[in-house]
Parts: C-alpha cells; sequence; structure tokens
C-alpha cells in the first residue's frame, strides 16, 4: 500500500505528516484487522505500507503475523507495540514513532530501523531475531533509556551506524549476538553515566565502535567478545563519576573476555581504562602515537594478556608509562607489571621481561612501608631486587679499587708480618773479635721501597693486597705477609670495606647460581 506516489523516498519527510491529505491517514486498528482478520488472505510478500500517516496504537502483543510487516516512511503518533508476538519480518525504516515496545517477541528474520527517528525510546527485553539493523536511527529518548536489548538473542548481527542518541543509554546486558555489532560513526550522549552497556553481553563476531563519538562511560563488564575489539577514531569522553575511587571512568572493563582488543587509531580518550581482572587474547596499540602517549589512564590490576602489539611491544619504557598512569590509589599493585613480563618472556624480549619486574621491584619498595625499606632498599641497590645480580660485581670490584687506594695512600700504616724476613741481608767483611756488630737497617713499613726490602719478601702491592684481603680466599701472599699497624681510622675503614666486600661475594655468588630470591 504505497500512500505516497510518485514521490521520492527522500521527499516524504513523515515529520511532516500533520499536513498530509486526509487520505493518507490510517487507523491501527485497520491495520491489525489487515494482520490479523480471518477473512483477509495477506499477499507472499506481506503487508507493506509506505508513507502513512498512523493514527491510533498499533497494538500486537502476543500477535502471530506469519508473513512481513513493513511499514516504511511512516508516521505513528503513539508507540507501536508488539510485546511476547511472533513476526516473520519487521520493517519500520525511515518512520517517525514515539516508542516501540518489542519485548519477549520472535522476528524470524530481520527487524529493520534504519533510519527511523524514535521520540521516545526502543525496548526489545529478551528479543529473538535473525538480525537488527538501526543504521542512522535517531533516538530522543528522555530520561536516561534509548535503546533497550537486554537478553536478546540475535542469530546474526546488529547493526547500529551512524546511531544518533541524544539522551539516553543504549542497553544491551547479557545479551547473545550471533554474528557482529557495529556501533560505527555513532554520536551518542547521556544525561546519566553510562552511554553504551555491555555487561555481560555475548559477541561472537567483532565489535567495531569505529569512529564512534560518545560522551559518558562505555560499560564492558564480563562481556564475552570472541572476535575483534576495534576503537578506530573514536571518540571517548567520560563523564564525571566515581566507581571503587577511581574518577572519570571511560570504559569499564572489569572481567572483559576478548579475543584481539585494538586500540590502534583511538582519536581521544578522556577518562581512563578500567580493565580489572579482563583476559585479553591480544592487546594492539599505536606503534607511533602521538607525544608518545596511550590511551588512559589504564587500570589493568588481574588483567591477563596473551600477546601484545605496537609500541608497548618495542618499547618497554612506553609500556611502563602507560602502566604508571594508573590512579595514585592503586599504584603500588604490581600484577599489571609482572603481567606485560609474562608476555614479553613469552615472545622472546627476556632482557625486557627482567627490565619490567626490576620496575616492579622498585615500585613494591617504594609503597613498602619504612620498616621493611630499610631491608630492601640495599637489596635493590646491591643486586637489583636479584634481578640484576652483577650488579654486585661492580660493587665488589668498587670496592676492590676504594681499598687499593686506600692502601697506597697509607703505606706507612702496614708493616711486615715477621720483620726479620723483610730485612735486606748486606754482605760484610767479618768483624773482629771485640768489635761490635753494625746497626740494624731501618725499620721496613709498606713505604720502603722494594729495592731495600728482602728480594725474598713480597713488596707491598695495593692491588694484590686488596684482592688478598677482601676476597676469600685470597693466594696473592699479601695478607699473610703485611699487617695494619695503624690504631686510627684506617682500621676501621679496612673492617668495613672487608665486610662489604664479603657481603657482595655473597650475593654474586648467589645469584649466578640462581640463588638468589627475586622480590
Amino acid at each position: 500500500m504505497d500512500l505516497a506516489p510518485g514521490m521520492a523516498d527522500e521527499d516524504i519527510h513523515p515529520q511532516g505528516a500533520d499536513s498530509w491529505p486526509s487520505e493518507r491517514r490510517i487507523p491501527a486498528a485497520a491495520i491489525r484487522e489487515a494482520l490479523l482478520g480471518r477473512d483477509l488472505k495477506p499477499a507472499p510478500e506481506g503487508l507493506v505500507i509506505r508513507g502513512a500517516d498512523i493514527t491510533g496504537t498499533l497494538n500486537l502483543d502476543y500477535a502471530s503475523v506469519p508473513f512481513p510487516l513493513v511499514i516504511n516512511h511512516s508516521r505513528f503518533n503513539r508507540p507501536l507495540t508488539a510485546r511476547h508476538a511472533c513476526v516473520k519480518y519487521l520493517s519500520l525504516a525511515s518512520s517517525h514513532l514515539p516508542g516501540v515496545r518489542l519485548d519477549d517477541s520472535v522476528i524470524d528474520s530481520w527487524v529493520v530501523l534504519d533510519e527511523s527517528v524514535v521520540a521516545g525510546y526502543v525496548s526489545a527485553i529478551q528479543l529473538r531475531a535473525g538480525l537488527f539493523s538501526a543504521t542512522r536511527m535517531e533516538l530522543k529518548a528522555e530520561g536516561g533509556r534509548a535503546l533497550i536489548l537486554d537478553r536478546a538473542n540475535i542469530q546474526g548481527s546488529v547493526y547500529f551506524d551512524g546511531l544518533k542518541s541524544t539522551q539516553g543509554e543504549l542497553r544491551l546486558t547479557s545479551a547473545r549476538i550471533g554474528g557482529s555489532l557495529t556501533i560505527a560513526y555513532g554520536t551518542l550522549r547521556t544525561v546519566g553515566k553510562v552511554i553504551l552497556n555491555l555487561e555481560r553481553a555475548k559477541v561472537s563476531g567483532n565489535v567495531y565502535l569505529t569512529e564512534l563519538n560518545a560522551r559518558g562511560r562505555i560499560n564492558l563488564a564480563s562481556a564475552q567478545l570472541d572476535g575483534l575489539l576495534t576503537w578506530t577514531g573514536a571518540t571517548i569522553r567520560a563523564v564525571d563519576h566515581e566507581v571503587k575511587g577511581l574518577e572519570d571512568i571511560a570504559v569499564y572493563g572489569q572481567y572483559l573476555q576478548v579475543s584481539t582488543l585494538w586500540l590502534r587509531g583511538i582519536r581521544e580518550v578522556r577518562g581512563s581504562l578500567y580493565l580489572a581482572a579482563a583476559q585479553i587474547g591480544s592487546l594492539v596499540v599505536d606503534p607511533n602515537p602521538p607525544d608518545r602517549q596511550l590511551p588512559g589512564p589504564l587500570m589493568a590490576i588481574g588483567c591477563s594478556i596473551r600477546d601484545m602489539h605496537g609500541i608497548i611491544r618495542e618499547d618497554r619504557r612506553a609500556a611502563a608509562s602507560w602502566l604508571s598512569s594508573v590512579d595514585s590509589k592503586l599504584s603500588h599493585i604490581t600484577q599489571p607489571w609482572h603481567e606485560f613480563a609474562a608476555v614479553y618472556e613469552r615472545i622472546g624480549q627476556t632482557s625486557d621481561a627482567r627490565w619490567m619486574r626490576w620496575q616492579a621491584a622498585k615500585l613494591t619498595t617504594r609503597h613498602a612501608p619504612w620498616y621493611t625499606k630499610l631491608a630492601r632498599w640495599p637489596y635493590g641497590a646491591l643486586v637489583g631486587y636479584g634481578y640484576y645480580p652483577l650488579v654486585a660485581a661492580a660493587w665488589l670490584a668498587l670496592t676492590l679499587i676504594v681499598t687499593a687506594t686506600l692502601v697506597a695512600g697509607s703505606r706507612a700504616s702496614f708493616a711486615p708480618t715477621n720483620p726479620a724476613s723483610a730485612q735486606l741481608v748486606q754482605s760484610s767483611p767479618p768483624q773482629n773479635p771485640g768489635v761490635a756488630p753494625e746497626a740494624p737497617g731501618p725499620t721496613v713499613t709498606g713505604e720502603t721501597a722494594c729495592s731495600e726490602i728482602n728480594p725474598a719478601y713480597p713488596c707491598l702491592d695495593p692491588i694484590l693486597y686488596a684482592i688478598d684481603s677482601l676476597l676469600p680466599p685470597g693466594t696473592a701472599g699479601q695478607a699473610g705477609a703485611w699487617r695494619v699497624i695503624s690504631t686510627d681510622w684506617w682500621s676501621g675503614s679496612f673492617a668495613v670495606l672487608r665486610t662489604f666486600a664479603w657481603i657482595t661475594t655473597a650475593l654474586l655468588l648467589a645469584g649466578v647460581t640462581g640463588l638468589l630470591r627475586k622480590t
């Protein structure tokens, strides 16, 4: 039934139906009678109406319509209701309606709301349909609800391309979608906190939020997305609020399960990404983001990631910067750092994995109680919390250099342990009887030139003495040949240096043998 013959679709303008001639008005009761009346036999293509002004309420609750129902480019002055109905095919494309109620209904094939304008809201709770299409639909709902597909079961895909919602929330909580979900190129606004709610939803295909412009939180809590979730070109601006102490959450994805989280090419995210306990197969970010800034702040406590791509794969410092953007109230939790380290280890970047775990240990120390810091600070400085045991070798080398320098500058503080053996024996003619022997030579100290010491006695060598004294066991023969005779500061300093050298040696050996604890 074409009530606008000869007119192109774009010239019908249902919003101006008040000026249409009266012959274009159809009572809703007449349509119901045509659909359900026993005396009327529908055509194979079903009931098709174009360009009508439908008065009254078209009530199809509990109705069974075994053929297509198509009412396009028309105006309804009351909401269409088809609760608990069974319809073969339903199209309201390019129509203007105060609202649509499809709760608990079964649509055998498609539900088409393309380019329709709904002044109220669309409710399709527990709808079962083959496909749901609402491309370029405009929702003007007030009161926080725009489109409700809670617990809906759509065998195919759901299309919201170019959707425009200025007041309310899109709800698909616990929905089951067998194909893809597309909300690309849409503009979404809300007077509440949440603009898109996919909590506990299951989507077997991809989810496209390409070029989406949304103001409000996107709720992905406990959603199961078996394909790709992409945000390319999207702009997400959070509404000020608090969740567990965190403000301005743009994407709430606690317990989210997604095969691929594609964050590459996002235009802007004003708010945080809350991905606590999420399970992500592959995390993809930009390889060269502007100003090296990634979307966020990121809150990923308890998150598990199988693989990642982009700058966080190639640049560990960029990954650390992203993880550090978390709210200060939760910055002491290091699990996300260890998760990134596990990814690095799986892809063969073991040095990056070790560095990330080292950063996590430093973070733990920063937030630890003061009394535990007393042990963690030196442990981190000496062996990098167990991740860099060769740092102990550098400390040991520095200790040897300091000791050798002190020995070289304090030679007078050393004397032979066997002064008689160190004396230079000089050949002289036999002494006449009754003549006193010559006085012994000068006392030998560390300052005595090697030429004035018995060649059979080791001359004091600062480097060898440091090695022999500090490294157990010493084999250079210096520690047994020379002793400290000074009672000033040198004796105490040498004891401290020896103790420090033994500690660093023990840590170095433990690290090399794998016994050193990493914490």
